[in-house]
């Protein structure tokens, strides 16, 4: 397939993308095309609109991994209203809004770090009127209690925490100073007594998450999805495929890729004795 052919069928898969799930799909299709600051997503079938920041934000990435290919849910979890979802590493808030989407009422809490990042996650949830399901907490979450330095990443245009064994990106801005939190803290805070998915996003601190974290402590925890950061520290996948086991997910799923949008580098977890819904 020719460059021309494989950019001609990216741009059309856009548009169809649009059109099928955004109600003002022309004003964005027109943005996108013009590599314009992106308008708010209006999203169809509902009330909701997801704002991002156009110089921070790469929300066409954001919006097509979740809302598009489904990466965390599609042939895994089926969100039920009533339910309680932990989002680590919740950005902007757009699985959040995926969430109520689907289920309308959903019970979320949304952990990010980055002052200005969770700015934008706080306005995409007062926006749609989600104060009362959407919870927002200020913390990184990592393998032990303390101060991390948050550094903003040029990959993707997204924000990963750094803690002090790994290396900042030579590009980076000044980092930011913030609390960083266990995964015992997190459901301590979040108080739930079932925990239908914990999504983990936190940019390479997944494994010492997962290593540092006690098997009772994650026995409300039904389900597991996480993105895992070879490139930031090797063996990732292997060592969260361990860490699971020994936390009692003896369901681990590593989905194939989905072309022309492959997913990368994504764990499912999931315990035998429920149902895969």
């Amino acid at each position: 397939m020719t460059d021309m052919i494989a950019g001609k069928y990216r741009a059309l898969r856009s548009l169809l993308q649009f059109m099928f799930r955004l109600k003002n799909w022309r004003v964005v299709w027109a943005a996108y095309r013009a590599s314009a600051p992106m308008p708010s997503f209006d999203i169809r079938r509902s009330n909701l609109r997801l704002f991002s920041d156009p110089e921070s934000d790469d929300v066409v990435i954001l919006w097509r991994e979740i809302f598009c290919e489904e990466s965390y849910t599609r042939d895994f979890y089926n969100p039920r209203t009533g339910d309680t979802v932990i989002d680590l590493g919740a950005n902007i808030g757009t699985f959040a809004l995926f969430l109520e989407h689907i289920a309308p009422g959903i019970r979320v809490h949304c952990f990010e770090p980055a002052a200005d990042t969770r700015a934008r996650l706080a306005k995409n949830i007062e926006a749609n009127h989600l104060d009362g399901f959407v919870s927002i907490y200020p913390f990184a979450i990592g393998g032990a209690p303390g101060i991390l330095q948050l550094a903003a990443a040029r990959i993707a245009a997204q924000r990963s925490v750094h803690a002090s064994h790994f290396t900042l990106p030579p590009d980076s801005a000044k980092p930011e100073e913030v609390e960083c939190i266990t995964l015992t803290d997190v459901m301590r805070l979040t108080n739930a007594s079932r925990v239908d998915l914990l999504k983990i996003d936190i940019e390479g601190a997944e494994v010492d998450v997962l290593e540092s974290v006690a098997p009772e402590v994650l026995k409300p925890v039904k389900r597991i999805a996480l993105e895992y950061h070879d490139e930031i520290l090797p063996e990732s996948r292997v060592r969260c495929e361990n860490a699971l086991r020994r936390l009692g997910f003896d369901n681990i799923i590593l989905p194939a890729a989905r072309p022309p949008f492959p997913i990368l580098g994504l764990l499912r977890a999931s315990r035998r004795d429920i149902s895969s819904t």
